[in-house]
C-alpha cells in the first residue's frame, strides 16, 4: 500500500465509522475492489463493535506503540462478562474517531478531546481535498458522497449540546 493510499485508508476508517450509510458498496461496486478501501470498511466495522465494547468494559487502557513516523497506540481493555481480553493495536485518527464513537454513544469510558475532533476532522478534510472521492470509481455519486463527507466533518467539530436549542 503505498503512502498516499494509508492516508486514504485512516480517512475512510473515519467515515466509514462515523457514517456507515456514506460508501454504500452497491453503489461503488468498483470503489470497494480496491484493497486500501476494504481494508478501511473492516477496520470501522472493528472501530464501531470495540465503541459497543468499551461502554461495558473494564480495566481500559491506551498506550503508544514504538516510536516511528506514524503514531500508533494500543488499546486494551477487558470484557469480564465474556470472559475476554482484547488488544488492538490503532492509528491516531482510529483512536481518535473511536473516542469520538464512544462519545457520541454517550459513553464516558474514552474521553473524548478537543484533539480527538481535531484530528478526525482533519483527516477526513484530506479525504475531500485529495482523496478517493475524485475517482471514477465514485462515479455519478461524487457530489453526494463529497457533501455527506464535508458535513461529517463538520459535525465532528460540534461538541455534544454545542447545537441544543433547549435550556
Amino acid at each position: 500500500m503505498t503512502s498516499d493510499e494509508q492516508l486514504h485508508c485512516a480517512a475512510l476508517t473515519a467515515a466509514m465509522a462515523l457514517a456507515p450509510g456514506v460508501y454504500a458498496r452497491n453503489r461503488m461496486f468498483d470503489f470497494h475492489a480496491r484493497a486500501y478501501v476494504q481494508m478501511a470498511r473492516a477496520r470501522a466495522a472493528m472501530l464501531r463493535s470495540i465503541a459497543r465494547h468499551v461502554a461495558s468494559a473494564s480495566e481500559i487502557s491506551v498506550e503508544p506503540m514504538q516510536p516511528g513516523a506514524a503514531r500508533a497506540f494500543r488499546l486494551r481493555y477487558v470484557l469480564m462478562n465474556a470472559r475476554c481480553i482484547r488488544s488492538v493495536h490503532l492509528s491516531e485518527v482510529e483512536l481518535a474517531t473511536l473516542r469520538l464513537l464512544s462519545d457520541r454513544a454517550g459513553s464516558s469510558a474514552m474521553a473524548c478531546g478537543d484533539s480527538d475532533r481535531a484530528c478526525v476532522a482533519q483527516a477526513l478534510s484530506a479525504l475531500i481535498a485529495s482523496g478517493p472521492l475524485d475517482s471514477p470509481a465514485v462515479g455519478a455519486h461524487m457530489a453526494t458522497f463529497r457533501d455527506a463527507v464535508r458535513d461529517l466533518a463538520r459535525g465532528v467539530q460540534d461538541k455534544p449540546g454545542d447545537n441544543d436549542t433547549t435550556a
